[in-house]
């Protein structure tokens, strides 16, 4: 009798999951079914989850393969049934332009996949999936009105017409089973997950095919990777703005991108009139869903970065926002700097990135560093991550320069020893001191890179305090 009723009976750490655990009660998007956060199962539950989990649960003992799946993994796969059974119904789920991705449920341009996963339903529901399990406003499974999405569409990415969708309408590929329209879609009770951007995927989803030679077709499938990484470093470097005017300072960035896939990423953001954040990172690791996620990052930060003053704030919403700890093997080196204009004073914070440096010939130090400390991004979180990170400040003089170094200029300068590369980029900008910031920039751009082509993303942002000397200052 015992041994039937223990196995009859749930621990009580389930019967508790069930009532108050979000994980225990993730839905179908007709809500007919319930997900198994075990075993990811779905299982029918047309007159309710509670007992037709609890009747389950008995039964299979799901339960005794330990801790239950994470939430986010859970709402994938509640979107991935739903996408592969419908997708090709949902013509507002497939409009692509310019490399960019409409979500109908937010209406906001996002990096598109692959153009072969966009020709293929089956593997543009699994980008899909990874997306929207991720976007609360998706959850309740209402698209934006019609009109407004018509709108969206026939302006494109950057606000005009770019060209024919990728996908029009209608257009069907085989592979998936058929399936007819479901009612409204109805989010699981108190579901929600926090905001990421396109390139966070699960693990099991690589972003790019690999060559894998087969009857000497491995060429062919070489090639075709070789332009689909082509293609993602075409459509970064498109989402790359120009430097804003900030009164009062000089601010001058130059970036070449050179690496196989984006790696040095940059942005600016201004939270208040007065306040301007400036971001330099690198994605760190070739495991899946790295060749995305430095545009993730730039989603990211023109999402939080008006949201956020203090610098440290605003990488804490950049480590939540961009999962990259659910990507296995990468990691995101971040800085950001926060000038605020009018006191001439600046906060700087920087998590697993080259710290900046303060240089000016008319003071006692002539190249200073913050030193600043803090774990990159995908490595811890929550408060975990926040307590690590430290925010040094700085009042600005006149003519003080402040120089942020990407990643990959240190690599680049010696390719053995990047940490004695970044000095030997700091000996490079003392040498230059005396140029006007302008001519700066380039000449140590230029010392750097050589004659041979880098195989790093090369990136410098350099602002300036301006003052009436620097007006009458001779270039060199």
């Amino acid at each position: 009798m015992a041994a039937t009723q223990s196995f009859s009976a749930l621990p009580a750490w389930v019967e508790n999951g069930l009532s108050k655990d979000p994980a225990f009660r993730v839905l179908t998007m007709d809500g007919a079914g319930w997900i198994d956060p075990f075993s990811g199962d779905i299982i029918p539950a047309t007159q309710g989850h509670i007992e037709a989990a609890r009747s389950h649960l008995r039964r299979t003992q799901s339960w005794r393969t330990g801790q239950a799946r994470p939430l986010r993994e859970l709402l994938y796969l509640r979107w991935l049934a739903y996408l592969r059974a419908h997708l090709g119904e949902l013509p507002q789920l497939r409009i692509l332009r310019s490399g960019r991705w409409l979500n109908p449920y937010t209406g906001r341009w996002q990096g598109a996949p692959p153009e072969d996963w966009q020709a293929d339903l089956a593997r543009f529901a699994d980008f899909l999936a990874g997306v929207l399990c991720d976007c609360p406003e998706a959850q309740a499974g209402r698209f934006l009105d019609r009109t407004h999405l018509e709108r969206l569409t026939s302006q494109g990415p950057d606000g005009a017409d770019p060209g024919p969708l990728s996908l029009p309408a209608g257009t069907q590929v085989s592979g998936l089973r058929a399936a007819t329209p479901v009612a409204s879609p109805r989010a699981s009770a108190r579901v929600t997950a926090q905001p990421v951007a396109a390139a966070s995927m699960v693990k099991s989803r690589p972003v790019l095919p690999e060559a894998t030679p087969v009857h000497g077709q491995s060429v062919g499938r070489s090639r075709k990777m070789k332009t689909d990484i082509v293609a993602i470093r075409q459509a970064f470097v498109k989402q790359l703005r120009k430097p804003p005017h900030v009164d009062g300072y000089q601010l001058v960035l130059q970036y070449a991108s050179h690496a196989a896939l984006p790696r040095d990423f940059y942005d600016t953001a201004t939270p208040a009139a007065d306040v301007l954040h400036i971001v330099l990172g690198h994605v760190s690791g070739d495991g899946p869903g790295a060749a995305l996620l430095a545009g993730a990052m730039l989603d990211a930060i023109r999402s939080e970065g008006p949201q956020h003053s203090d610098p440290i704030d605003l990488i804490c919403a950049l480590n939540a926002a961009v999962r990259v700890d659910q990507i296995p093997g990468c990691s995101v080196p971040l800085c950001v700097l926060t000038l605020y204009r009018t006191e001439r004073r600046v906060r700087c914070v920087v998590a697993g990135h080259p710290a900046p440096v303060i240089l000016s010939n008319r003071r006692d130090t002539i190249l200073r560093q913050f030193r600043s400390g803090g774990a990159a991004l995908g490595t811890l979180q929550g408060q975990d991550f926040r307590k690590r990170l430290q925010a040094v400040e700085a009042d600005l003089a006149a003519g003080d320069i402040i120089a942020l170094l990407g990643v990959g200029l240190a690599h680049a300068a010696d390719p053995e020893d990047p940490e004695a590369g970044r000095w030997a980029v700091y000996g490079k900008l003392v040498t230059q001191l005396k140029k006007s910031l302008g001519d700066l920039v380039p000449a140590v751009m230029e010392s750097v890179r050589g004659d041979s082509r880098p195989r790093h993303d090369l990136a410098l942002i350099a602002l300036r305090t301006k003052d009436e000397s620097w007006l009458l200052e001779v270039k060199e």
